[in-house]
């Protein structure tokens, strides 16, 4: 079994005289069998996007990325699932996501899942690239607040571990969910100066940086059914 898949999609939307946003995307992927319990998949992938607003910002990004995708049946019910993607973003480093899963099937209407991984986002066009100011009036006091990007951001990174258990009863189907997060490197926008020319006029500068991240638990429980034909509840 092998087969490979290309897509191409360009993307304008304009709003205003002077203002749009192009957005190129390419991908391609490869789909090979090893052998009888055992497929990999392999790809990369390129998007270049461009805003252009006549009063905010004015900039582009481009974003390479390659991966790849593992499957490996050592035993009838099991099933081994890796996977990486590597992002490098115009601004940052490259970055690297990993991911592991375990299925285990003790019959076809029950599925146990065990995954962890990590994942990025990275800063927008705007974070990065913003530059805007405004003008308020109160109270016979002039207020200025201009508000900047930043090309020094870090992606945002999550780390996460899911334990999962799935079953199937005719109709129905339930799903018990656990999970463990940490998010690292949060993108946010802060205050980073205040000056005060006259009595009447304060000028506040905010720009976007990274902060410390955060940690949860949680879990989640649900039921999926059939309402009719074409109608389905949880």
């Amino acid at each position: 079994l092998s087969r490979a898949d290309i897509d191409l999609d360009f993307t304008f939307w304009g709003r205003q005289a002077n203002e749009s946003d192009h957005t190129y995307d390419f991908s391609v992927d490869h789909l090979v069998s090893l052998s009888e319990h055992s497929t990999a998949v392999i790809g990369a992938g390129y998007r270049n996007s461009n805003s252009i607003t006549s009063n905010y910002v004015s900039a582009g990004s481009s974003l390479w990325s390659a991966f790849a995708e593992h499957r490996w049946q050592p035993a009838p019910r099991w099933e081994l699932w890796t996977s990486a993607r590597v992002d490098r973003k115009s601004h940052t480093q490259a970055a690297l996501s990993p991911r592991l899963s375990l299925i285990f099937t003790p019959v076809p209407s029950q599925t146990l899942r065990l995954s962890t991984g990590t994942a990025y986002r990275n800063p927008t066009v705007l974070e990065n690239n913003l530059s805007f100011t405004d003008h308020l009036v109160v109270e016979k006091v002039e207020l200025t607040v201009e508000t900047v990007g930043s090309s020094d951001l870090r992606p945002e990174q999550a780390k996460s571990i899911e334990l999962a258990y799935q079953l199937e009863r005719g109709r129905f189907r339930t799903r018990l969910v656990g999970f463990h997060y940490q998010l690292d490197d949060l993108i946010y926008s802060t205050i980073s100066g205040v000056s005060l020319t006259s009595p009447t006029d304060i000028a506040v500068r905010r720009a976007f940086g990274n902060q410390a991240g955060v940690k949860a638990w949680g879990g989640e429980a649900g039921v999926e059914f059939p309402w009719g034909k074409r109608v389905t509840g949880f």
